[in-house]
């Protein structure tokens, strides 16, 4: 993630960098625009995180060659990639008032069921489980908690190609216990 310093006093963690957007009055275009700039492969494969609120995320891919299998359609990595991104989007949208406290965020696991090929630009709309995360969010502890989402993919004539399932693990701390160390990433 790009380098925002962090106030005097406070503990930086991977997830520092969000934090001038959380709070009680969430900027949700600038953890958008963080979120764009914060995984250089989303760049290469240029996907645009179109949209962060409250309880989900969506995110765009322009089908283009370079993005599609030898049949032509969009290759299922880049649709993976493309729900694992909007599902971290309605993740940080939807934990804002607690972001200062995220210790730990990754993707567990997912699941995506293709119902059509991606023959056209794609859309995936992501919302968050709100039961989950009530529950995760209302833990004052530091202890791990799972937090689930699904994610819809639509191509830009509105069919609906496939729905993924995604599963994140994730730790909130109070704000200063934080150990200064790299984001928890789960090899896929």
């Amino acid at each position: 993630m790009t380098g925002i310093p962090a106030p005097a006093g406070t503990v930086s963690t991977p997830f520092s960098v969000l934090h001038p957007y959380a709070g009680e009055n969430p900027d949700y275009d600038g953890l958008r625009a963080v979120l764009q700039a914060s995984v250089p492969f989303n760049t290469l494969v240029d996907l645009t995180i179109a949209e962060v609120g409250p309880t989900g995320g969506r995110v765009e891919i322009a089908h283009r060659a370079t993005l599609t299998n030898t049949v032509g359609t969009l290759h299922a990595g880049v649709l993976f990639l493309a729900a694992d991104l909007a599902g971290s989007a309605a993740f940080l949208g939807a934990t804002t008032r607690r972001l200062r406290e995220l210790s730990m965020f990754f993707l567990r696991n997912c699941r995506i069921d293709f119902l059509k090929p991606g023959t056209r630009d794609v859309s995936v709309s992501a919302v968050m489980d709100e039961q989950m995360l009530s529950a995760a969010l209302a833990d004052p502890g530091a202890a791990r908690v799972n937090c689930d989402a699904k994610a819809y993919l639509h191509d830009s004539a509105g069919n609906l190609i496939g729905k993924a399932y995604l599963e994140f693990a994730c730790a909130f701390e109070p704000v200063g216990t934080h150990e200064v160390g790299p984001v928890s990433h789960v090899p896929r």
